[in-house]
């Protein structure tokens, strides 16, 4: 008897969980070769040979406000996530980050006895710590990135393993600053700036004007300095050229469609938001300034709830206020063309980045995408 290739559900919400997808559904696709998986996809899972039910950009929505303005279209998604894996289960189900729209699921499929599993542990250690009792009825296992999350995750018996990041494991620990440059068609010799307004529609909305206008007034006093932007998708890069013609459509930069690694490794310093992306500077090495900036309502209820002195992941990780963060009402053009001046002219802070940076890599650096897969087989076997 020929026994039936596995099947796996999965549900990504955005690029770096896409990313991180990927590199768990290959690594598993060595194992089991004839693995069948299907769910809400992005590009890189679905060049893996995966079946998309709904695209990732779907899902890509931020704060809080944000995302009720399409409740009904996100409720309608997962009423039929649900009722597809429940009429054909799957050997196990994987939620990638997105917690408020894959929990519910994980925990209606674990109700029918569907093993779930949810990667990228939910920030219930920064703010709703409430939550990590839904969590406990909604996952068999949690893979987490960092070590003081699994001893939250402990504390409230959830199971938890701890995988590293996969990032840590693909970057390595010096990077080639020159050949990036020279592969985007940048200025060998000449200070770079990347810009990242971020991967979702929402997050360039609110930063690209903001980023755009504090690098005007930064070439004013920098006149050799260029600018180089990785815009994550087709409609990410529309919304910013849009907003770039009307806030600033005589200035120069090089944009690129994604490379945003290679665009940070080609950078002496980078303006950001919060994120993913933020570890990813980090592992390269490089001076950040992290601006951001939401709708009012969502910020005054992360306000009241958020539980960190800090929100950028460096600085979460390090439990120190290293890099310096301009969140809201201080994320002025005055404060961050401030703030980059001096990551440009401190060569003090450089070598502390390097030191501090490089001890964050090593600590992550873990081959996450194997013990991610070995968790998950354990987990299928039981």
């Amino acid at each position: 008897m020929i026994a039936k290739p596995l099947r796996i559900g999965i549900i990504v919400g955005e690029a770096s969980g896409d990313l991180l997808g990927a590199g768990l559904i290959s690594q598993l696709q060595k194992q089991f070769p004839q693995l069948q998986f299907e769910g809400v996809l992005g590009p890189r899972l679905c060049k893996l040979g995966g079946t998309k039910m709904f695209d990732m950009e779907r899902l890509a929505v931020m704060g809080i406000v944000e995302p009720l303005k399409r409740l009904p279209e996100l409720l309608s998604m997962r009423r039929q996530l649900i009722k597809h894996f429940i009429s054909t289960p799957p050997d196990v189900f994987i939620g990638i980050d997105a917690p408020d729209f894959t929990l519910g699921i994980e925990k209606a499929l674990r109700k029918r006895n569907i093993k779930t599993v949810h990667y990228v542990g939910p920030s219930v250690w920064a703010w709703r710590q409430g939550r990590v009792k839904g969590i406990k009825k909604a996952v068999d296992l949690m893979l987490t990135f960092f070590p003081f999350e699994k001893d939250f995750y402990d504390k409230h018996d959830v199971p938890a393993v701890i995988v590293g990041h996969p990032l840590a494991d693909s970057i390595p620990m010096e990077v080639d600053q020159q050949s990036a440059r020279q592969q985007l068609g940048l200025a060998a010799k000449v200070y770079t700036l990347a810009i990242l307004p971020g991967s979702r529609l929402s997050e360039v909305t609110h930063m690209a004007a903001l980023y755009l206008q504090a690098a005007q007034a930064l070439k004013k006093l920098l006149p050799q300095l260029q600018f180089v932007v990785p815009l994550a998708s087709s409609k990410v890069a529309e919304k910013f050229y849009a907003i770039k013609d009307k806030v600033a459509p005589e200035l120069e930069m090089v944009c690129v469609d994604g490379k945003a690694q290679q665009v940070l490794i080609a950078s002496d310093a980078v303006l950001i938001t919060s994120g993913t992306a933020t570890l990813e500077a980090a592992l390269v090495k490089r001076p950040m300034l992290v601006a951001f900036k939401a709708g009012r309502l969502s910020v005054a209820i992360v306000r009241r709830m958020y539980k960190l002195p800090y929100f950028s992941l460096p600085n979460i990780i390090l439990g120190e206020n290293f890099v310096t963060e301009l969140f809201q009402e201080e994320a002025t053009v005055e404060n961050v063309v401030s703030e980059l001046v001096k990551l440009f002219e401190s060569k003090d802070y450089q070598k502390q980045v390097n030191v501090k940076f490089s001890a964050i890599h090593k600590t992550l650096k873990k081959d996450a995408n194997k013990i991610a897969a070995a968790a998950v087989t354990e987990l299928i076997a039981r």
